[in-house]
This record gives structure tokens, C-alpha cells and sequence, in this order.
């Protein structure tokens, strides 16, 4: 057994606090990166889905929608965007077979359509958001947002070949609202 000399263990107490402070460094950096993705645009995050399995009803419609609805985007030329939707209604219609020529359009191919299943035609309304980082151009905070309405949307709700459902819808009856330098949403 060793025994250390009075001068020695003095240098280790010295160097002990100095083994904390780097130890705790990379504690401190982990806490900077865990800053949530909606903050760099004053807004809340964009949602997400734990599982896509479930039987489609109206809610879970609702809810796909919202996931495939909500996401970031950039940077890329015109800078950052984070896109958000508010006060989603969905109602479900009668499933049809997979149509070839209606049903192939691109987000259903990005999302991997199944042919062999049915589709489900769906209706609702909701508000889209589509916002600027804080400090990009036209982006103060509090009008960071373009906001459009989508009071009549249709579309459909599909299963890809792991059975994951994935659902859009867009208003294209020329009722739509559009507002510039809108706040973006906080709340779910």
C-alpha cells in the first residue's frame, strides 16, 4: 500500500476542482443542443407521431394529418421555415380501392402508397403556418408567420407497405385566407 506525502495530495485536491468544471462541460453543451427546434422560430415544436398503426378513425386521422402536416425545412436559400397547422377537423368517407391514376400524386409516392390497400377519402378545414427563423428577413418576432386558411379541404388518408397511415389534404376552392406577418402558434 502507498501512502501519499503531504506536497502530493495537495496537488490532487488542486487538481480535483478542474476535473468537475471539464466534466461538467459537456453536461452544459448537451443542455444548449436540448433547446427545443420550435424556439429559433418563437413557436411551438412541430408534432409528432409514436405509432401510425392504429385503426384510422376521424381522431387518428386528425392526428396523422398533423404529423405529416408539421415539420422544418432549410436551411436552404430562403433561409429556415418550420411549418405548423391549428384547429384540424377531420371527417373520414367510405373507403374506395387504390386508384393508379388519382391516387399517385407526390406526396402519396414520397410516403410509399400501397396499391394493395384502400384509400379513405377525407374532408376538413384547418390553418396553416409557414414561419421564418427569429432574425431572417421579415422575421420579428410575433410576425414571423404566414398564415392561410383552409376552410374546405379534401383529401385522402393512405396506408404505405409497413402499414403506417399517412394523410393530407389541401383546400383548392379558391376560399382560402392568406395573412402575412402573423404570430405563429404556441399551443397545440
Amino acid at each position: 500500500m502507498k501512502f501519499v506525502n503531504e506536497p502530493e495530495r495537495q496537488n490532487t485536491v488542486k487538481k480535483l476542482p478542474l476535473f468537475f468544471v471539464l466534466l461538467a462541460l459537456p453536461i452544459s453543451s448537451v443542455s444548449s443542443f436540448a433547446q427545443s427546434i420550435g424556439s429559433k422560430f418563437g413557436s411551438r415544436d412541430p408534432r409528432t407521431c409514436a405509432s401510425r398503426t392504429k385503426a384510422l378513425t376521424a381522431e387518428t386521422a386528425r392526428q396523422y394529418f398533423i404529423c405529416d402536416q408539421e415539420f422544418t425545412e432549410g436551411p436552404n436559400a430562403s433561409g429556415e421555415s418550420i411549418y405548423l397547422v391549428s384547429d384540424v377537423t377531420v371527417q373520414l368517407g367510405r373507403a374506395r380501392p387504390f386508384n393508379m391514376i388519382t391516387d399517385t400524386f407526390g406526396f402519396a409516392k414520397t410516403n410509399a402508397i400501397d396499391p394493395a390497400q384502400q384509400v379513405v377519402p377525407i374532408r376538413g378545414s384547418f390553418n396553416e403556418f409557414v414561419c421564418g427563423k427569429l432574425g431572417q428577413i421579415n422575421a420579428a418576432p410575433g410576425s414571423n408567420c404566414n398564415l392561410t386558411t383552409n376552410p374546405n379541404a379534401t383529401g385522402l388518408c393512405f396506408q404505405n407497405s409497413f402499414g403506417d397511415w399517412h394523410c393530407t389534404m389541401t383546400d383548392l376552392g379558391g376560399v382560402r385566407e392568406f395573412k402575412a406577418s402573423h404570430a405563429p402558434p404556441t399551443q397545440p
